[in-house]
């Protein structure tokens, strides 16, 4: 494989060398390379590959079509790229080679480091987002449950490195990031506390009690819910100008909670499914 040609999912799907894009003009090609990718280093067996590239609408002779699109994408990336053997096809990439495997590899140097490292590396791994991820796919069924993953860790990411800028007493570089996870994913309670946090201590409380407003409306109206006692305590405090307290660190979800298929039609569910995980030690689903 060639050194400089990186892979980059976290957005819509690019292949880059030596910084210049590559062309992919076929959506088979890219719904192919998007399998790979998905299992990067690992084997797709032939028919989950086909199922990518052509869906329920197969082609008369699927194997053959199959390796037509495969001879068209190692002519593009390099002939050793896509490795094939009795368990299925291999795409030939290193962590460097692909922004997630790069992202999580970040994500885990920062669970180790102190807090003014793990804050660089936070920053680090978002930056490496354009768009939300495997956004050409991320309706498909192959890679649903991959995309919604490294969103869902990235909403994490974002929630930790805002935390860590906190403590380190930088709340304003907290704020933009928190604004814009709040605008997509507005029933995050970490992300509001993280964000009335920041702006009460970036001296505007007024704005931290305007998004507890927006967000305890919001709950109402949709869901018929108050906030958590936990956000309610901290609009108190904000009212009576007391600083708030630090708050405890939050586990990550439980290994188990992580999905291999869609749940489709319940996006607002499972968000709050996630956060209630987070912040609780028992959570009872009716």
């Amino acid at each position: 494989m060639h050194a400089a040609l990186v892979f980059r999912v976290l957005g819509t799907l690019q292949a880059d060398r030596d910084g210049s894009p590559l062309p992919l003009p076929s959506r088979r090609q890219r719904a192919v390379l998007a399998a790979l990718l998905i299992r990067a280093g690992r084997p797709v067996p032939a028919d989950e590959v086909v199922e990518a590239a052509w869906g329920e609408r197969l082609p008369d002779h699927p194997k053959a079509a199959l390796q037509t699109v495969l001879s068209r994408l190692r002519t593009t990336l390099g002939a050793g790229l896509i490795r094939a053997d009795v368990s299925g096809y291999r795409l030939n990439v290193t962590v460097e080679g692909v922004d997630a495997l790069r992202f999580e590899a970040l994500r885990e140097r920062a669970a180790h480091a102190p807090d003014a490292a793990a804050a660089r590396l936070l920053d680090a791994a978002l930056a490496l987002w354009r768009g939300p991820a495997y956004a050409d796919f991320a309706d498909r069924d192959f890679a649903s449950a991959e995309a919604a993953r490294l969103n869902e860790l990235r909403a994490a990411t974002v929630e930790d490195y805002a935390d860590l800028s906190l403590r380190s007493g930088r709340a304003t570089d907290a704020i933009a990031h928190l604004e814009a996870l709040q605008a997509s994913e507005p029933w995050r309670d970490r992300c509001v506390e993280l964000l009335m946090r920041a702006l009460c201590g970036s001296g505007r409380a007024t704005g931290a009690l305007q998004v507890y407003d927006r967000h305890r409306r919001g709950l109402a109206a949709e869901f018929g819910l108050d906030p958590s006692p936990a956000l309610q305590d901290l609009q108190a405090r904000i009212l009576r100008n007391e600083p708030p307290e630090t708050p405890r660190p939050v586990p990550a979800p439980p290994r188990w909670f992580a999905v291999s298929t869609p749940f489709v039609g319940r996006d607002t569910e499972m968000t709050t499914l996630v956060n209630a995980v987070r912040g609780n030690r028992l959570v009872t689903v009716t």
